[in-house]
């Protein structure tokens, strides 16, 4: 890589901020101190997006032959890219010429699906949980999920098995505004039944006056 090329990956690191916020499972790409927690870097090197410096969501390969002398892999997540298009044109994120090739990466992204991970929001937890001294501390009682697979089973295990996962009342269509811990939806439930009756008819209530001003 020449020193021009070099000066540009940094200047775009800068722009992006090398650190990706939050773990990642919207578009952005997945923050790198997460992944590491399982796996070690020699293993997820190749998979860095050039941009922002996370592991690659939705991996694209850079192919221009501009970069063809590199022996190092190419990768940015997707948005990334399209960001990174949007505010500098088609210019190429590691060289800055105009006229950018990529293509998906396909094999990059098997790998990444099948890295193992551990559950983020219990990554999220440990990193609250650590004390300004750089010592884990520890709150009796506290909730702690377990979970251990690979990263394309994470949305899944989210939406249906965390227990650090919250849920909104199932009464939220009709004005409630609670959230809590799987476990705790039951007695939410139960101990607002009232509240949650009194929701309903109003929300009939405010459907029939909407129906006579129609008639």
């Amino acid at each position: 890589m020449n020193k021009l090329e070099i000066n540009n990956m940094k200047e775009n690191e800068e722009k992006y901020n090398s650190e990706v916020k939050g773990v990642g499972f919207g578009r952005s790409c997945y923050n790198k101190d997460w992944i590491l927690r399982t796996n070690k870097y020699e293993n997820i090197n190749d998979l860095i997006c050039v941009i922002c410096k996370g592991v690659a969501n939705k991996a694209m390969e850079i192919n221009c032959p501009e970069h063809g002398s590199l022996d190092e892999s190419l990768i940015a997540g997707e948005n990334c890219l399209k960001e990174f298009f949007k505010k500098n044109g088609n210019n190429c994120p590691i060289g800055m010429h105009n006229g950018c090739l990529y293509s998906q990466g396909i094999l990059p992204q098997r790998y990444i699906n099948e890295l193992n991970v551990m559950c983020p929001l219990q990554f999220e937890q440990d990193l609250i949980m650590y004390n300004e001294d750089g010592e884990e501390g520890e709150i009796p009682g506290m909730l702690i999920c377990d979970f251990k697979g690979r990263l394309e089973q994470i949305r899944s295990h989210l939406e249906n098995d965390c227990p650090l996962q919250l849920l909104g009342c199932w009464f939220k269509p009709f004005g409630c505004t609670y959230q809590s811990l799987k476990y705790q939806i039951q007695d939410h439930l139960i101990s607002n039944m009232q509240f949650h009756f009194d929701l309903i008819m109003q929300r009939f209530e405010m459907l029939n006056k909407t129906i006579q001003m129609n008639q």
